[in-house]
């Protein structure tokens, strides 16, 4: 069997680039299955998207596609596609090509305050074509197929169709043998947990932040401790919001306390966790397993928690 796997809408984010990876990752241990990656040529940094997929999954085919979908079709065509996935644009119901479609979340319809009434109107119109038009559809949770039925009732197609995949991470070896990777340039603390996400509104960086100053007010004996945040530095959906967070953390006092590293490299941010006293992660909404949420309430005290039993 050939996969052929489009890059189209997922490679423009780094959740988008770990679902291909994800997949890669376990089509790479069946000899029966042979992937081809489809990357769209007109998207930005394509090129070194495709290095890295170049390097990191040698044993893959990369082709480039353009914007016109006749000449799309006979691209996969050429490369004798038997099946696409995950599809996150619709294809079409007379597609040529078996295609599976890929909903990511419905979070507009859950927090509609995080989306502009155009981005509503489009991500309804584009996931009720998904759910009409495709073969199958798969997506990352129950909750996330839940909420598909809740707001897009079964009457336009067959609810049959939606598979929601198991919470299933790989562990990659190279990840256990990191003593060659240096962090000495973040001037890391020597105790800090840390938060790995891009900077999304609803990711609820601001909780994490202000139950850290709560440590620090209530415990004198947790003075030392530490955030370390990594993840792309911006959401298109509020330019202000890097700002507002930043000022909230000169409001807090914990400017010394509270380290935003950006997008680094992966086997860094690997490191980077490996040596943190825990993993937070501070949200109100997530599609799948991958950024699951914490409760405000009792963010505080499983940092508290975490911290004692880890000095």
């Amino acid at each position: 069997m050939k996969v052929g796997l489009p890059g189209f809408g997922l490679i423009g984010w780094h959740g988008g680039i770990d679902l291909i990876k994800k997949y890669l990752n376990v089509m790479r241990n069946y000899d029966e299955i042979k992937v081809c990656l489809f990357l769209p040529s007109f998207q930005k940094e394509v090129e070194e998207l495709e290095n890295m997929f170049v390097s990191e999954y040698p044993e893959i085919e990369i082709a480039m596609h353009s914007d016109n979908i006749i000449e799309m079709i006979k691209l996969m065509e050429s490369k004798k596609i038997d099946i696409l996935f995950p599809c996150h644009a619709p294809l079409g119901e007379n597609f040529p090509i078996t295609w599976i479609g890929y909903i990511p979340d419905i979070q507009h319809k859950r927090l509609p305050q995080n989306f502009s009434f155009d981005e509503i109107r489009q991500r309804d119109f584009t996931f009720q074509r998904q759910l009409r038009e495709c073969d199958s559809l798969i997506v990352t949770s129950k909750d996330v197929k839940n909420d598909i039925l809740k707001y897009y009732p079964p009457d336009f197609y067959d609810e049959k169709k939606i598979f929601a995949t198991e919470f299933s991470p790989i562990l990659r070896e190279e990840w256990l043998h990191l003593e060659n990777i240096s962090l000495k340039k973040y001037k890391l603390p020597e105790k800090y947990f840390i938060i790995s996400n891009q900077f999304w509104i609803h990711k609820d960086h601001k909780t994490a932040f202000r139950a850290l100053a709560l440590l620090h007010k209530n415990y004198s004996s947790f003075k030392n401790v530490h955030i370390v945040c990594t993840g792309k530095m911006e959401d298109y959906r509020d330019p202000n919001h890097i700002k507002n967070l930043k000022a909230e953390i000169r409001k807090l006092k914990l400017e010394n306390k509270i380290h935003l590293l950006g997008f680094i490299p992966r086997l860094d941010q690997i490191k980077m966790i490996r040596n943190s006293v825990a993993v937070i992660q501070p949200s109100v909404f997530e599609g799948d397993a991958g950024g699951g949420g914490m409760c405000r309430r009792n963010i505080s005290r499983k940092a508290r928690n975490s911290f004692r039993y880890s000095c």
